[in-house]
Parts: C-alpha cells; structure tokens; sequence
C-alpha cells in the first residue's frame, strides 16, 4: 500500500480487504487509491477505518477506481 499527499478531493457531485499492513501510519492528508473498485465497495473500509483507529475518511469515485482521503 503507498499512502499519497497532495491529491485533491473532487466534490461530491463527481460520484458517479478489509485490513491491510499499515492502516495505522496513514497521516491526515493522504490517501489510498483502489485502482479498478467500485465506491459500494471501498466505502466499507473508510467505515473499517473509522471504526478501529477513529480515522475521518472521505470516500470519492474517482477515474479508474476509488480514493479514500483521512481527513482526520
């Protein structure tokens, strides 16, 4: 998994493994990009995320695949 910095949010409008080595070191601003995935699917883990590191997630569809931001 290779956390990024820098990748701007789309808004909301643009919609159209549960655990994984690493989670915890994921910093506010970065983001994990799910090449090939629906959002339905992807927006399990933010929920996962949430759930056992108190993680805020944002969850977007984005080209080719899914990007899921901590914000906080």
């Amino acid at each position: 998994m290779h956390f990024e910095t820098g990748v701007p949010i789309p808004s909301s409008r643009s919609r159209g493994g549960r655990r994984s080595a690493g989670w915890e070191m994921m910093q506010i601003g970065q983001s994990v990009f799910f090449e090939g995935k629906k959002y339905r699917a992807v927006r399990g883990t933010a929920r996962y995320l949430k759930r056992r590191y108190g993680f805020a997630c944002l969850v977007r569809s984005v080209e080719r695949g899914v990007r899921i931001w901590r914000t906080a």
